[in-house]
């Protein structure tokens, strides 16, 4: 997905690791059994050291690997030669234009890895349009379970085997109480994440576990064990201060979910604190100063890894997309920028 790959990963890997059966993580955090991590730079890296990171694994005691795989690493064939058991797919919106030039090239390249020989199990969530096209593909040579946080899709059943879904969401302040239906039936999880995007990602590790043999009573057990992953929705609460949650979002999508799930779980104002990366697509730089500006209360401009752009000129073109440019703040280092949001924000509010 573009969105929600590093979290999916880890929670299977979560899910999946135990003292007597360890789980390895592949990924943007970096490679290594799930709490010993070690940073590559890349969320896919190359196939020869990534031939070698699976080896280590297995010397390391390694049962089972959860890997995130990007687009580029499809696209540059870094995974040929890795037999996946099961793909996931989260969803589909603007990224990486800059490299595969329109959504449907991005779509098609993250399409491969359903079309690799040897994977047996397709996991797909049918809340996405991308989603809904790649289940109808994926039918009839696949396992294919879809997730839907809706259960208005009597028109999707065709497309898959099985149906994992939420009967209904409640929102509390460290996550959500939700009741599910499965193929294996239903049950009731108290998921400890913020935003219901997370919701969405839950159904994703289920099925994910459900597939590979797992009971459910087990595997809700598990969802209900599972902690935020660093850097994703990370909550950080400090008597007489305000909240701050800290996320990767770096999407018009991301933002608005980010935003959306800061406001669902509490209330005062919202204040957002964003940039976008240097040396990547620029079309979505305003589109994300908008999404902030219509989700947040408060907003401030500042940098996210610039690489090797100017970052005053990356600014400007976020800056475009404002329309009240003049409400906005703005701090290239992002230290004062996160410093001056914290210092303005009250008790009550959330700095994002």
């Amino acid at each position: 997905g573009t969105d929600g790959k590093t979290s999916v990963s880890h929670y299977i890997a979560q899910c999946l690791d135990s003292d007597i059966a360890r789980c390895g993580v592949l990924g943007t955090l970096g490679n290594g059994l799930i709490h010993e991590l070690r940073p590559t730079g890349l969320t896919t890296v190359g196939a020869v050291q990534l031939q070698s990171s699976l080896a280590s694994l297995i010397e390391a005691g390694a049962k089972a690997a959860v890997m995130e795989v990007s687009s580029h690493g499809l696209d540059q064939g870094r995974v040929n030669g890795v037999e996946f058991a099961t793909a996931v797919f989260t969803n589909l919106s603007q990224d990486h234009l800059d490299y595969h030039g329109s959504m449907d090239t991005y779509f098609e390249a993250k399409s491969k890895l359903f079309a690799l020989a040897g994977l047996q199990f397709a996991v797909i969530n049918l809340d996405d349009a991308f989603g809904c096209r790649l289940a109808q593909r994926c039918r009839g040579t696949l396992t294919v379970y879809g997730y839907s946080t809706s259960s208005e899709f009597d028109e999707l059943a065709s497309y898959v085997d099985g149906i994992i879904y939420t009967k209904s969401i409640k929102p509390t302040r460290y996550g959500f109480e939700i009741h599910l239906s499965t193929p294996a039936g239903d049950g009731k999880c108290q998921l400890n994440l913020l935003g219901e995007f997370n919701v969405s990602n839950a159904l994703a590790v289920l099925a994910t576990l459900l597939l590979n043999k797992m009971a459910l009573d087990q595997a809700l057990r598990r969802l209900q064990d599972i902690r935020p992953v660093a850097g994703r929705m990370e909550l950080i609460e400090i008597n007489n201060r305000p909240t701050v949650i800290v996320d990767y979002a770096h999407t018009p999508q991301g933002i608005i979910a980010a935003c959306k799930a800061a406001r669902l779980h509490f209330n005062g104002q919202l204040w957002c604190v964003f940039g976008c990366g240097g040396d990547r697509d620029r079309e979505k730089r305003p589109k994300m100063a908008r999404a902030a500006e219509k989700y947040a209360d408060h907003v401030i401009v500042t940098s996210d890894n610039p690489r090797d752009e100017d970052p005053q000129a990356i600014v400007s073109q976020v800056f475009a997309g404002f329309t009240h440019a003049d409400a906005v703040g703005c701090y290239l280092d992002r230290r004062d920028a996160i410093s001056y949001a914290i210092a303005q924000a009250a008790t009550e509010d959330v700095v994002l």
